[in-house]
């Protein structure tokens, strides 16, 4: 078994990718031809020749080139001095044929870099980087492949690349899965390959889903299982797999359940709210967070008015900011109230800050304003700023006789620069304050700084 599933990978890599460094694409009728596309050319072009029949067999660069040699016929050589050809045409085939031929034409290629004619200095340039990103590519597949005959994977990265290369192929699920579900498979390489396989695949789920569900209730590792809940999350509201992520949420592996709960919020279903609504009266604040973060998605009236229950009732101040958050990114003019009634009562900056933001996300509110100029006397110093800064933005001009009181009453030079802003701002940006100094103010500065300086020189 796995000498058939190493030989269908390194076909399958060999022969069918998107490489996306360049986007280079080999079409289905290329026999093995893997390859960079500039425009319409790739480093084993798709217009390969028809007639060849040892794709299957062809495991190595090198015999690859020596065919592509023998098919096309011209010399390295000849093909160089055709880069410089008047005709526009042969001079693309020149540029095709040479990329196709690999590294038997580097020689010719790295001759060509010295070249009179711009015309070839170029487009040798150019067929010289894409074979360097050819052989480097080939480098890094060998090394994946010899890992995973080893039966570990010690280079993530290459892990990585190779799976997104495969991404687009219908086969490679199928592959995939074979892996995790192969017991011989040290756990550490199922893990990697369903970490992967939660990241590159949107869609095409449907056929080995219930593989993946029979691994996950097979699998005892954490880790393993929390990346397969992962992929649950990308199948949508699948019969199958939604009610294996609800049940999930009951386990006590905090890793599981967080999957669980990020899966959910992928699926988008609203029949999963209630149960998200019980995470959040547990105890571990992790959870909790994931939870309400999954909980945004959800925009409904229910889920804010939930939310707006666990403000009231959370006694920790980070969660309580985070759900005003997800309210301020909702706004709805039926939570003014209860927002304005929590401004009085809430004494932790950052739930005060959030409050302030959702309260402002309603412009033509009347109520607003009047009520935060109230509270404008009770609210920390610290957070004077975020209200007026609210106040700017509502941009309701009745509380300008308000605004002048405070201006009135203001000695502090900062505090008072902050509220005449706001009052600037409500009168449509209007300049108050004298541009010119004050002759009696400017002398008392002077007096003020030649004193300091006396003392201080």
């Amino acid at each position: 078994m796995r000498k058939i599933l190493l030989y269908l990978i390194t076909e399958l890599l060999r022969k069918r990718i998107k490489h996306p460094f360049c986007h280079c694409e080999v079409d289905k009728g290329d026999r093995g031809n893997l390859g960079f596309m500039r425009k319409r050319r790739g480093l084993l072009r798709r217009y390969a020749p028809r007639n060849d029949t040892l794709g299957p067999f062809r495991k190595s660069s090198v015999i690859t080139c020596l065919v592509a040699v023998i098919a096309i016929g011209a010399t390295p050589d000849e093909l160089v001095k055709q880069l410089g050809s008047v005709n526009w045409e042969e001079r693309e085939k020149a540029s095709d044929e040479l990329i196709a031929i690999g590294l038997p034409a580097k020689t010719s290629i790295e001759n060509a870099l010295s070249s009179s004619d711009a015309e070839v200095r170029a487009r040798a340039q150019q067929i010289k980087t894409l074979l360097q990103w050819k052989e480097a590519f080939s480098s890094r597949l060998d090394r994946f492949i010899n890992q995973l005959r080893k039966g570990a994977i010690t280079e993530p990265n290459l892990m990585r690349d190779v799976v997104v290369f495969i991404s687009r192929e219908e086969s490679a699920p199928y592959l995939m899965t074979e892996l995790i579900k192969n017991p011989a498979q040290p756990v550490a390489v199922k893990q990697q390959v369903a970490y992967e396989l939660s990241n590159v695949y949107q869609s095409g789920f449907n056929k080995i889903i219930p593989d993946l569900i029979e691994v996950f209730k097979k699998e005892t590792d954490e880790t393993l299982r929390s990346y397969l809940v992962r992929i649950f999350g990308k199948c949508g509201a699948d019969e199958r797999t939604f009610p294996e992520v609800l049940t999930c949420l009951k386990l006590p592996s905090a890793a599981i359940k967080v999957a669980a709960i990020n899966a959910l919020s992928e699926i988008g279903d609203n029949s999963a709210v209630p149960e998200l609504f019980k995470i959040l009266k547990g105890a571990d604040t992790n959870i909790k967070s994931t939870a309400l973060y999954a909980l945004a998605r959800f925009q409904n009236e229910q889920t804010r008015t939930e939310l707006m229950k666990f403000i009231k009732e959370e006694p920790q101040g980070s969660l309580r900011a985070q759900a005003v958050g997800i309210l301020a990114n909702q706004p709805d003019p039926k939570l003014i109230p209860e927002l304005l009634e929590l401004m009085k009562t809430e004494k932790e900056p950052d739930v005060l800050r959030n409050i302030l933001y959702a309260l402002q996300r309603h412009p033509g509110n009347k109520t607003i304003a009047p009520a935060l100029v109230q509270l404008a006397k009770t609210v920390p110093p610290a957070l004077q700023a975020n209200l007026l800064a609210a106040l700017q933005v509502l941009g309701d001009r009745s509380i300008m006789p308000q605004m002048i009181a405070m201006l009135e009453q203001e000695n502090d030079y900062a505090a008072f620069n902050t509220v005449l802003n706001t009052v600037q701002a409500l009168a449509g940006g209007q300049k108050f304050m004298p541009q010119a100094i004050p002759p009696a103010l400017k002398q008392e500065v002077l007096t003020k700084t030649k004193e300091w300086y006396d003392k201080n020189k």
